[in-house]
Formats: C-alpha cells, sequence, structure tokens
C-alpha cells in the first residue's frame, strides 16, 4: 500500500507506479455504486490504466472500520 505525497491516494495490489491526486482528478470516472463505506468510481486515467476508486465516507475515518 502506498500514500502519495500531497493526497490521500492510496494504492493496493502492489502497483509499481505511484499515481498523484491530480492525476486521478483529472481521469475520466464512471459511478459504480454507492455503499455503506463510500461511493465506487471506475476511472480511466491518460494512459488508459482503467482503476476502481473508493472514495470512502468522511464518518468512517478515525475509525477501526
Amino acid at each position: 500500500m502506498k500514500v502519495a505525497k500531497g493526497g490521500n491516494l492510496v494504492l493496493c495490489a502492489g502497483e509499481a507506479q505511484l499515481y498523484t491526486l491530480d492525476q486521478l482528478m483529472r481521469a475520466s470516472v464512471e459511478l459504480l455504486g454507492r455503499g455503506t463505506m463510500g461511493i465506487t468510481y471506475k476511472a480511466v486515467l491518460g494512459n488508459r490504466l482503467i482503476v476502481t476508486v473508493k472514495q470512502l465516507d468522511a464518518r468512517l475515518a478515525g475509525t477501526s472500520k
């Protein structure tokens, strides 16, 4: 797990390249769904890499969930 400097972007599954929050914010996104933990998006980055992004609900910050 890696955290990009200047943002709260966390990459899982051993990604070798580190993407910035700015790159993610410029990505083409599609809403996949809303759940109890937050919202899930499909994002297509500038290099055509497709990633799934989970925006955690702010109420969960600082909890053990």
